[in-house]
């Protein structure tokens, strides 16, 4: 079976890009040699992105397709900006887990705005979803494999983007004043460092820092990919 059969979803979005870029992320997908781990990521898009209506998945491949071979060397991020856009992915899927029935992609504006409303019986929604990438230090150290050791708690810096970004959130979620909108909200994709997923125990000291910057006006959700 070729990849364009076994992820016909992620293979559209290749064809919407340039596909004979250097950098195009989907360029290696032609290999026999992809990890377990690599496929079993890309099930899980293509299973997550078959969750879309035609409507959205329309909406996020046409968004994603320019940053399929937007690569950052520079800081070894590489494809991360492409990530960043696919997430709003996870947050539709989590409206969908959570009984939303009809849910669409607000389209980018240059006013502050959520990523996506939903409607459940007369209730409506509205989710923004934030990317948290790993550091520049953390990146580095795993480029030229560097040995470290596990450290207990969060670093500040990294404190210091969550609630940033939940600050925007809450002034994009808050944008939309219909009394309709009963629930506004935040749904974080945190990617930690290696010395912070090492010590399972961040898990709790995570799940405390969220619950106390959270606020009534937008609940957060949140995701890590290292613990999921």
């Amino acid at each position: 079976m070729t990849w364009s059969e076994e992820f016909p979803l992620l293979y559209s979005i290749f064809m919407l890009s340039d596909v004979n870029h250097p950098d195009n992320y989907f360029s290696h997908m032609y290999s026999v040699h992809r990890s377990y781990l690599a496929t079993e990521s890309y099930r899980n898009w293509e299973k997550r992105l078959s969750r879309l209506s035609e409507d959205a998945f329309k909406y996020i491949s046409g968004r994603a397709a320019p940053y399929v071979t937007h690569r950052d060397k520079t800081k070894h991020r590489h494809w991360s900006a492409l990530f960043e856009i696919l997430n709003e992915a996870k947050g539709y899927e989590f409206l969908l887990d959570e009984g939303y029935s009809t849910i669409h992609f607000l389209p980018q504006s240059k006013e502050e705005s959520p990523d996506i409303w939903a409607q459940r019986g007369n209730g409506e929604a509205v989710l923004e979803v934030k990317t948290i990438q790993r550091s520049d230090t953390d990146l580095s150290q795993r480029q030229f494999g560097i040995v470290r050791k596990s450290v207990r708690d969060l670093p500040e810096g990294f404190k210091r983007k969550i609630l940033e970004d939940y600050e925007k959130a809450i002034r994009q979620c808050c944008s939309i004043t219909f009394p309709s909108v009963t629930r506004r909200i935040c749904y974080f994709c945190i990617d930690l460092d290696l010395e912070v997923a090492m010590d399972r125990s961040n898990q709790n000291v995570l799940e405390n820092f969220m619950q106390s910057i959270e606020q009534p006006v937008v609940e957060i959700i949140y995701e890590s990919r290292t613990w999921s």
